[in-house]
């Protein structure tokens, strides 16, 4: 999805510090697939992880719809190679060792078909014995958001909030307010929704064996997911 210009101008400040989750993902690559050269990142964002890999000597690729997100990419990683892409069905000519889709990018399709077209289009631009890592926020998790208090968090002189709604047909909104501190002291308030949805962790895992010769289940502690997960990562090897 495409995220409004005040969400893209705070996206680094709101999502914080991401090596703790390179460093992990970098750990599950090594465990699946020691040899990894080529790395590509669905939703890459302003590419945070892409930098984190760039460092590692790695060669890095990554695509999102937003072209502010990519604009911002670009700046960060100028080894990479960016394209403004749908997740869905986007088209790269070669192919890769590892392809990533992190912080619940895969939640923001909302339709069971979609999400199996991002399964398809990463199987089909993975190297053989290539690894597929996404990770989800659960069905758990966001209805644990909508019965919780607004998350609120302060950054530079703004304020981010989020209340989490629930819509008919398992759509989860994510109202969110960013109080903007301005020159003259006084704040401005930004608006704006972003949609997710889940679907039941064994029908997300059907799908994928579907395709994938392996598919490993990991909660975001590393330990063997259970019905109380919040984020669950899915290590899908072809």
């Amino acid at each position: 999805m495409a995220y409004s210009d005040i969400f893209v101008k705070f996206y680094d400040s709101i999502m914080g510090n991401q090596v703790v989750v390179a460093k992990k993902i970098e750990s599950w690559i090594s465990e699946s697939f020691p040899k990894v050269k080529t790395i590509l990142d669905l939703a890459c964002g302003t590419g945070s992880i892409l930098y984190y890999f760039d460092q590692k000597g790695f060669k890095v690729c990554g695509l999102d719809i937003s072209k502010e997100m990519i604009a911002s990419a670009r700046k960060k990683v100028p080894n990479a190679s960016l394209s403004i892409q749908d997740m869905r069905y986007f088209k790269l000519d070669t192919k890769f060792d590892v392809i990533l889709c992190l912080f619940d990018s895969i939640n923001h399709l909302l339709s069971i078909k979609d999400w199996e077209m991002t399964f398809n289009t990463s199987f089909n631009h993975l190297n053989k014995d290539g690894v597929f890592i996404f990770d989800i926020n659960t069905q758990y998790a966001l209805s644990f958001l909508v019965e919780s208090s607004p998350i609120s968090r302060k950054f530079e002189n703004n304020t981010f909030i989020i209340q989490v709604s629930e819509k008919p047909t398992n759509i989860y909104n994510w109202n969110i307010t960013i109080s903007e501190k301005q020159k003259d002291g006084s704040h401005k308030n930004n608006k704006d929704i972003i949609q997710e949805t889940s679907f039941p962790l064994l029908i997300i895992e059907e799908k994928l064996k579907k395709r994938f010769k392996k598919v490993k289940l990991i909660d975001q502690n590393g330990n063997t997911t259970s019905e109380k997960s919040r984020r669950v990562y899915f290590i899908c090897l072809k």
